[in-house]
């Protein structure tokens, strides 16, 4: 086959697989270039080139949300010092969330960040043995541990050995995986749905299995001072929430 005709092969693939979900190929990614990801920051550089061939666009939950996939390729030098270059594909899911977030980038720790961590690079640490061990936390340390709460780094750590990353970013929220490809799109919004769901969860949640709707009614019991309750779950709202706890949903503010 021509490569033209595995470019059109690769297009195709993510054209049908963003369908179902709301989204649509763009030519360029406007939230990717937008924020100041760590993923887009080590993706930059002189020895460093960055690309991005397929960008889907859409509204997902209620929010503007892109799926891109993304090419990095590092340039190193041989044992014999010729230049040599590697790859990297990551499949990269985002959101705006209109809210402002501070920096925190949350990646898995392979066997080369742990011995890092052994030597004394550690990142922000939370006192979650389990958590720290199996993640490398960057940011401002206070603004983090706000994130960070205790069953937001239980439900982190029970996401391994997915190899996720997680990045908040301005009023954005990102989720990527390497190696991952068009079919696993609706996984990688979902891990990103329920990830939302414990940053804006006031009690610990777990996540739901099924995509949330677009919009959410709400169901009140005993009048507008009553308690609020999400009306694609069932779970009770968190007063002034946007996101109902449980699954995620986008809710809309009591009439």
């Amino acid at each position: 086959m021509s490569p033209l005709g595995i470019f059109r092969g690769s297009a195709d693939k993510y054209a049908a697989a963003g369908q179902p979900l709301g989204l649509a190929p763009a030519s360029v990614s406007t939230l990717f270039g937008r924020e100041t990801f760590d993923l887009r920051s080590r993706s930059e550089g002189m020895d460093t080139r960055r690309d991005i061939p397929y960008v889907l666009a859409g509204t997902v939950d209620g929010l503007p949300t892109e799926v891109v996939e993304l090419k990095v390729r590092t340039q190193h030098r041989g044992s014999d010092d010729t230049p040599e270059w590697r790859e990297e594909r990551w499949l990269v899911a985002m959101a705006d969330l209109a809210e402002r977030f501070p920096a925190v980038t949350i990646e898995p720790r392979g066997a080369l960040g742990r011995l890092f961590k052994s030597v004394g690079y550690k990142g922000v640490e939370t006192g979650d043995a389990a958590f720290d061990r199996a993640y490398h936390v960057s940011g401002e340390h206070d603004a983090a541990l706000s994130i960070l709460r205790p069953d937001v780094t239980a439900w982190l750590t029970a996401q391994r050995p997915a190899d996720a990353r997680f990045e908040l970013a301005g009023s954005c929220i990102l989720v990527a995986r390497r190696d991952w490809g068009p079919d696993e799109i609706p996984t990688l919004l979902q891990l990103m749905r329920a990830f939302r769901a414990q940053i804006f969860a006031a009690t610990p949640a777990a996540p739901v299995a099924r995509p949330a709707p677009q919009s959410t009614p709400l169901v009140t019991q005993g009048g507008s001072a009553a308690a609020r309750f999400c009306g694609s779950c069932g779970s009770a709202l968190v007063p002034g929430s946007r996101f109902c706890g449980s699954c995620g949903a986008t809710t809309a503010p009591p009439s």
